[in-house]
């Protein structure tokens, strides 16, 4: 939401040249920011890559930062956002440059990863993983989908294995 403010403002509030100065600003506090929040690095560089795609910084913008980059935290925020770049296509609006915006996904997407998941958590009956792609999923408040799914596909399964892989997935949880 924040990067749809700035695309809003931006040109019309705000001049690009002020949007870049902020963002390098950022930059040379990653320092201190990530001592406190020490995925700060990665977020700031989902950030740029969100707000290249959204026409708030020009690609050339991370490409002149990074030779001048100063720190180790800057260095991997303007990697993080050159590898994000380079994975959208045509540098369109990057939506889902977020990944971790479960909450932003629609319910339609959701309950088809979490089916997804699911099924391949009773044919693997890997445990671990299941819980990592659950929390991957950063929607919380969408677990009793889980619980609902998990159920329907006990009770269409004729197999025990299913019920006590479900049982180990929800005690793990």
């Amino acid at each position: 939401m924040t990067s749809k403010l700035l695309s809003d403002l931006c040109g019309t509030v705000m001049s690009t040249n002020d949007v870049e100065k902020s963002f390098e600003k950022l930059l040379k506090d990653l320092p201190e920011l990530a001592l406190h929040t020490p995925r700060a690095p990665q977020v700031v560089g989902q950030f740029n890559a969100r707000a290249v795609g959204d026409r708030i910084l020009c690609t050339p913008y991370i490409d002149s930062n990074k030779g001048t980059a100063d720190c180790v935290q800057a260095k991997a925020t303007l990697d993080k956002a050159t590898v994000l770049l380079s994975m959208s296509k045509g540098g369109k609006r990057k939506d889902s440059v977020w990944r971790s915006g479960g909450g932003q996904q629609s319910v339609n997407h959701l309950v088809k990863e979490i089916d997804t998941l699911l099924k391949e958590s009773l044919l693997s009956g890997d445990i671990p993983e299941a819980e990592h792609c659950l929390k991957e999923l950063e929607v919380p408040r969408f677990q009793h989908e889980v619980v609902y799914e998990a159920i329907v596909m006990n009770l269409e399964s004729t197999r025990e294995s299913a019920f006590k892989m479900i049982l180990n997935l929800f005690q793990s949880s």
